[in-house]
């Protein structure tokens, strides 16, 4: 008798760089996320032009959404998944 997880349909199973819907390109960058009168600083993994992947010394705390700064380009973002120190996220 098939489980539960077999019974999930193959996109679901897929990793994320297949389900996206734009290519995502890899980044190094350093980044400053702000949201009401807190900031803090963040590192770039890939960045696409519908979203970003952002790695922090933690993503506790961190609301679901805010604001992601790069030099001259600003985003307003909502996270999509995060990991202890990492969080994907979408531009709204």
């Amino acid at each position: 008798m098939p489980t539960q997880a077999n019974n999930q349909n193959s996109a679901d199973r897929q990793p994320a760089s297949c389900r996206r819907q734009l290519p995502r390109y890899r980044r190094l960058k350093s980044g400053e996320v702000t949201f009401g009168k807190a900031a803090t600083s963040c590192r770039v993994l890939n960045l696409s032009d519908a979203g970003a992947a952002l790695q922090f010394q933690t993503t506790y705390g961190l609301p679901g959404t805010f604001e992601l700064r790069l030099g001259s380009f600003t985003r307003n973002c909502r996270a999509a998944w995060a990991t202890d120190t990492t969080i994907g996220v979408y531009f709204v």
